[in-house]
């Protein structure tokens, strides 16, 4: 059986936007065992945990996700990745080896060129990656039974029985996350419109960030990445920042509303199979995302 490595050192939203096209690739070589390099963190093990088109996930000795945009990438993280790659084919012998990368140039410049690559989904990007073609298809995020167990144990604890959102307002850097007072006027909001927030924080930021606070409102704290689907999965509506989370909230297909710091992200903030509504929060206008909100929360109780 022939063995394949796909190098993809990227975000947990850029992981979930490879699954289509690794599944078509799997579908495609079914006697082909995949690997998938990630970045040094188990939190990619766990993502992948259920994926039967992964054969096993290998971690990178990198812990932070490479900057490829930065000129000084080829003498700083590269040497590292090429050393991993090196190591791990000594051990698995791969016939092939895919290194995946979305853009060499920073956000903040390819933004302003008019180059359709710029312009491409990453799920695109990385099925030309593979040579492969995307179908009509969606993200791809198995959870266990043990997982929604939990989900379900969390609610009953909270008694939560109807109307409940799950909220992210913490992006990968300050310029993704909105203020903690913009994050309390929308957990209000939502609040006031009959939903019990759940607001997700990572373990890293329970001592750093005080946490939001008001009645039903509620705080969960967790790196477990399974566990944050189930319960995403389990609410009625996501409302975050463009992150990962966005993501996950996306591929258990739990209706979402994404509300976006930069406009630069747009264009992978979309989500194969699943609808997303956006909002633009580049000038802070709360009275803007209110009347974008509602009208989003409405549809759904017309549902």
């Amino acid at each position: 059986m022939k063995r394949h490595l796909i190098v993809y050192l990227h975000g947990i939203g850029d992981h979930l936007m490879a699954t289509p096209a690794i599944h078509q690739y799997k579908q495609e070589h079914p006697d082909t065992e995949l690997y998938l390099l990630s970045v040094g963190n188990n939190t990619f093990k766990d993502l992948w945990k259920h994926n039967s088109d992964i054969t096993e996930v290998l971690l990178s000795t990198l812990t932070h996700n490479p900057h490829y945009g930065n000129p000084l990438f080829w003498i700083t993280d590269y040497p590292i990745i090429h050393k991993d790659i090196t190591h791990l084919q000594k051990i698995y012998s791969f016939d092939r080896v895919f290194f995946i990368v979305h853009f060499f140039i920073p956000a903040k410049l390819y933004a302003h060129l008019p180059l359709s690559r710029y312009r491409t989904h990453k799920s695109a990007i990385v099925a030309k990656k593979l040579g492969v073609s995307l179908h009509p298809s969606s993200y791809l995020l198995p959870l266990s039974s043990q997982e929604q167990d939990f989900a379900h144990h969390f609610f009953s604890t909270h008694s939560l029985r109807k109307k409940v959102a799950t909220f992210h307002y913490l992006g990968s850097s300050p310029t993704k996350s909105l203020t903690p007072e913009h994050a309390t006027h929308i957990a209000t909001f939502l609040v006031q419109h009959g939903y019990t927030v759940i607001v997700l924080y990572s373990t890293a930021t329970q001592e750093d960030v005080t946490p939001l606070h008001g009645d039903h409102i509620i705080s969960y704290y967790s790196d477990n990445i399974l566990h944050t689907a189930a319960l995403i999965k389990k609410s009625t509506v996501f409302i975050g920042v463009d992150s990962g989370i966005a993501h996950v909230a996306a591929a258990v297909h739990t209706p979402v509303f994404t509300i976006l710091m930069k406009d630069i992200w747009m264009h992978n903030s979309t989500v194969l199979g699943h609808p997303v509504i956006q909002h633009s929060f580049k000038k802070n206008n709360l009275e803007n995302l209110f009347i974008t909100l509602s009208f989003f929360l409405s549809s759904l109780s017309s549902r």
